[in-house]
């Protein structure tokens, strides 16, 4: 069998690679300068870090690959709760104020988290937002990371510069290269954001955001007309604890206080360290039996969990006291809630601690005077 035959036997012609037609030198170097680019873009914008220069750099290395009229770069502000342009190319400031929020190319591709390739007649199709550009080709391309949208490129091309399939597929080659780039930012960003709305150390949401969070409850109640439970929860005894078993010792119970706070309430519910071993709970769309019997299942939860104890050992049982307020009957703001609540666990610490109490069960009683022992509650 001969050289020849013997490879068309074992290697059919369809699995021979094929020069397309329209392959040629030229298109062979502008490959090979987009490699360049995209080996190029993760260490050059790895050196920045201010958002607006990375974002800035992004659209000069698209310029060398994908050669464009103008440029567009949208993130999505989750504050607004939408597009908001940061960087662009090739326009200037009588550009239309709709471009500012994105467009419906812009939208679309956000919606959907798929590329957009027009390859003309764009100006027809989207005359409300690029008439003034004289577009007739447009690319928008997401950014994605942990396949949420966070960004969006846009490019566009006039009668003299026409997109094709391939510029298409380059401006999305890049923009998936440049992901990695925006995930380390808003990992970082959204890292210094935890930090300053958690407790450092059990991890829970700290007071600053719990309160926050209680004034947008009351709003959205308003809206909604529904109730919610604000609960205030102090340690009992924990003083002695921390001076019986040490600090350490004390830190690590009041870590596993917030781990069961987290294991026994629901994804919308806020857990907080409110101070010292002091912690506040928001059970938003609860009403007052509902907080009740969610307050009586931690304080049992935690009355049955064993702490360490001498040597390591887990010995020591610990309790808990909890007041509620439930918000409109109990108060209609922040501050009246919360003193309400804190009442109500007053009153839980006076009368025996390791219960559950409802201000509105100290209605028609008389006032509660704090004694001197509760001024040192521990």
């Amino acid at each position: 069998m001969k050289r020849a035959e013997r490879e068309e036997h074992f290697f059919p012609e369809k699995y021979f690679i094929k020069k397309p037609p329209e392959f040629t030198k030229a298109m062979a170097g502008r490959r090979h300068q987009a490699m360049n680019v995209l080996l190029r873009i993760t260490k050059i914008i790895g050196n920045h870090s201010d958002m607006d220069l990375s974002l800035s750099t992004v659209m000069d290395l698209a310029a060398e690959i994908v050669p464009y009229d103008w440029g567009l770069f949208y993130l999505w502000d989750d504050d607004t709760g939408s597009l908001r342009l940061r960087a662009s190319r090739g326009v200037d400031k009588s550009f239309p104020l709709l471009l500012e929020k994105g467009n419906l190319i812009a939208c679309w591709t956000f919606e959907h988290s798929k590329p957009i390739f027009i390859a003309q007649n764009a100006g027809k199709e989207m005359e409300q937002y690029f008439s003034t550009l004289e577009t007739n080709s447009v690319i928008s391309v997401p950014i994605l990371i942990n396949n949420r949208v966070v960004g969006i490129l846009q490019l566009g091309g006039t009668l003299q510069r026409k997109f094709t399939e391939e510029d298409g597929l380059l401006a999305w080659m890049l923009a998936m290269q440049a992901e990695s780039i925006f995930h380390n930012t808003r990992t970082e960003r959204e890292f210094l954001r935890k930090m300053a709305m958690t407790d450092g150390l059990t991890g829970l949401f700290n007071r600053r955001y719990f309160d926050e969070q209680v004034d947008r409850e009351i709003q959205r109640s308003y809206r909604t007309g529904k109730p919610f439970v604000l609960m205030m929860m102090d340690v009992d005894f924990f003083k002695k604890y921390n001076d019986r078993y040490k600090h350490l010792k004390g830190d690590q119970a009041l870590r596993e206080i917030a781990t069961i706070l987290k294991a026994r309430l629901r994804q919308i519910d806020t857990p907080s360290r409110f101070g010292g071993e002091e912690f506040a709970v928001l059970l938003p769309e609860t009403e007052e039996a509902g907080g009740l019997a969610v307050a009586r299942h931690i304080s049992l939860s935690i009355k049955n969990h064993s702490f360490v104890g001498k040597e390591k050992i887990r010995d020591v049982k610990m309790t808990v006291s909890v007041g509620c307020s439930i918000f409109p009957q109990d108060g209609t703001d922040n501050e009246e809630l919360v003193h309400r609540a804190d009442l109500a666990l007053y009153h839980a610490k006076e009368s025996g601690r390791d219960q559950v109490v409802l201000f509105s069960q100290l209605q028609g009683k008389q006032s509660i005077k704090t004694t001197k022992e509760e001024e040192n509650v521990f």
